[in-house]
């Protein structure tokens, strides 16, 4: 349990680091001249609309679920340095488990998740800090996503997904993301 929580923390940490850098590109949701998400909606739809990206090139019933994470996302306070009342900026992540058929080489998907991110036109590396095989990716508007080997199951890889960081003042905690995101297969 220690190993998956340190494991975790790390994946997010990573995560938010990433979706947090500031950027000079194009927003597809939010502010056109920083990619700051105007609302904790348009971060969800953002973070959402890359993992469906990311899902219809893998074959039909493929999902990833976020169930073993408490079936939805949360924000995450991108300023550690924030004092007394100060409303930090938040970025909006999103945990989830890649449900493959059993016996399917890790290795393999997490390498074709970066195969497929770089394919967007995307920024992807693998890092010496994560657990490996990993790879982090970055959008042009600023958003991050990521996959390591899975923990404590093999089987499924672990993906995190970012939102850039955006004003504190518009968490709603009403809000949250489909729990599985199945492929059509279109792609895949």
């Amino acid at each position: 349990m220690r190993t998956t929580l340190c494991i975790l923390t790390a994946v997010t940490t990573a995560v938010v680091s990433a979706g947090c850098s500031q950027s000079n590109h194009t927003a597809s949701q939010g502010d056109a001249s920083s990619g700051t998400p105007q609302s904790q909606q348009a971060a969800i739809d953002g973070v959402v609309a890359i993992y469906r990206r990311t899902i219809e090139h893998f074959p039909a019933g493929t999902t990833f679920d976020s169930t073993r994470y408490g079936g939805h996302g949360n924000t995450t306070d991108c300023d550690d340095n924030a004092i007394g009342d100060e409303v930090s900026p938040v970025s909006y992540q999103d945990l989830r488990d890649m449900r493959v058929p059993t016996g399917t080489d890790t290795s393999t998907l997490v390498s074709r998740l970066g195969d497929v991110w770089t394919s967007f036109g995307w920024k992807v590396v693998e890092k010496d800090s994560a657990p490996r095989p990993n790879r982090y990716a970055t959008t042009p508007d600023g958003y991050g996503i990521n996959v390591v080997r899975g923990y404590p199951n093999a089987d499924s890889p672990t993906l995190a997904a970012t939102s850039p960081c955006f004003d504190g003042n518009l968490i709603n905690r009403d809000l949250g993301a489909p729990v599985v995101i199945e492929s059509t297969g279109e792609q895949g």
